[in-house]
């Protein structure tokens, strides 16, 4: 039996949401389905996460053919490794160039709704690594936390030393895709990603 999405109007967050959640799965249908339709997000107070694709490309191909979990239910499981084993037989550069319109269409979901939300803010990965007090500060015009849960965020949110490609966690750092795809893949997907790019403030 299917779940009902219930909702608290006050004093809860919601969260993390993904809207690249396959809407086949239960979490996909029951809280990310309705979560973005424009009429339940347009009243609410909505936080967007969101980092430069080009690094979220290269993190999706570690995560989902290496170091992601796997779900305990069967049907997803199966899924899951079916994904996994696709993704083991392409190179890194393959699977960036395969995925990126994908990425491209989540990205302008995104916009989208931020765009139908009357109280949103747009906070990115790359302040909260390279400028925490401008993060914290959009975080915070939203969003009530003590000093002590700021501090907290502070410190788990910082990039790793080495690269741990054994971790779901690989590095943290930014731009890490400079390091990681052949120049012609860069130059294709600054080609393709072009518009979102410069919707979001990244740099080619």
């Amino acid at each position: 039996m299917q779940r009902k999405l219930t909702f608290t109007k006050r004093g809860v967050i919601y969260g993390p949401i993904r809207i690249s959640a396959d809407e086949t799965d239960p979490v996909g249908k029951v809280l990310v389905k309705p979560t973005t339709d424009h009429g339940f997000i347009r009243d609410k107070i909505a936080l967007f996460f969101v980092r430069d694709p080009r690094d979220i490309l290269v993190s999706s191909y570690y995560s989902f053919g290496f170091t992601h979990g796997l779900s305990r239910v069967d049907e997803i499981r199966e899924r899951q490794e079916a994904r996994r084993k696709i993704i083991r037989e392409q190179t890194l550069d393959e699977y960036v160039l395969q995925s990126v319109e994908n990425q491209i269409n989540l990205f302008s979901i995104l916009y989208d709704l931020s765009n139908a939300c009357e109280r949103s803010v747009i906070l990115k990965y790359e302040d909260m690594i390279n400028d925490f007090d401008t993060f914290v500060k959009q975080l915070l015009r939203y969003v009530s936390l003590s000093d002590g849960i700021i501090q907290g965020c502070y410190e788990r949110s910082r990039p790793k030393m080495t690269e741990d490609k054994t971790s779901h966690r690989r590095s943290g750092h930014v731009q890490g895709f400079r390091h990681k795809l052949e120049e012609d893949t860069i130059e294709t997907l600054n080609r393709k990603l072009a518009d979102t790019l410069t919707l979001f403030g990244y740099k080619a």
